[in-house]
């Protein structure tokens, strides 16, 4: 079955590059031991893979943060928090085009984190999931057909790098994006400022056939090589233990 992805290209369009001041994992330690774990999400795209990825992340997640010296408690009562607060708010909504008031809404989100920090004693909170960002590739025989993304490579031709030769010319400007899917791991405190974050690539969720269309790769054949999926949560771990913070 082929799963279609509503809005799965506008990735290749979207995102940019930053410069991070992040905090390691000893940097961290130091100043968060304690850290609530929010949530795991799977992008609105995702969703057919959602209860898989949960079930094959969260846990190891949680486990490879102890491991390292954190304590991890369950912090998802946020969310209750939050809707509670949100329940309660005035003005959340304009009563003309019924649109909500983003400004208020994240003030009600960081009042509901710095509550939930005090109920249960956490210092920083830990949000992961899995979604689709932009895996850039160069047309060049030397360079292999191959994007490349959060430390992970793949052929950008349906059937591998086989495909055919007709790829050589694809592009004028000899490169581009496709989207490719990582799993993230990113800790904010009670101001929901990011601390610190970590990300994997998993593998393309789509790839050029042979009339240089982009095609989503059916359902049965995504997520399904376990050594790809641990393979991103370890390169996102590794991110965050070497993070070298600016001077």
């Amino acid at each position: 079955m082929r799963y279609i992805f509503t809005i799965i290209i506008l990735v290749i369009l979207s995102g940019c590059k930053s410069s991070p001041n992040y905090m390691n994992t000893g940097q961290l330690k130091a100043n968060y031991q304690v850290l609530g774990f929010g949530g795991f999400y799977v992008e609105e795209d995702l969703t057919y893979f959602e209860k898989q990825l949960k079930n094959h992340y969260k846990a190891p997640i949680k486990k490879a943060l102890e491991a390292r010296g954190f304590k991890v408690v369950d912090a998802s009562e946020v969310y209750t928090v939050f809707n509670q607060l949100l329940d309660n708010a005035e003005n959340l909504y304009d009563p003309l085009t019924g649109q909500a008031n983003e400004n208020l809404r994240n003030e009600l989100w960081k009042e509901a984190l710095a509550t939930t920090k005090t109920n249960l004693g956490v210092n920083a909170f830990v949000f992961a999931g899995v979604d689709t960002v932009r895996a850039h590739f160069t047309n060049s025989i030397l360079l292999g057909h191959v994007a490349k993304w959060y430390g992970q490579e793949e052929s950008y031709l349906e059937g591998g790098a086989d495909g055919g030769d007709i790829f050589v010319s694809l592009f004028q400007n000899e490169q581009g994006y496709l989207p490719g899917s990582r799993v993230y791991i990113r800790i904010r405190d009670e101001k929901d400022t990011l601390l610190t974050m970590g990300s994997g690539g998993i593998e393309l969720v789509a790839q050029f056939n042979s009339d240089e269309e982009i095609i989503v790769k059916d359902a049965d054949k995504l997520f399904k090589d376990p050594a790809k999926l641990d393979s991103a949560l370890q390169f996102a771990l590794k991110t965050i233990d070497t993070w070298k913070t600016k001077k």
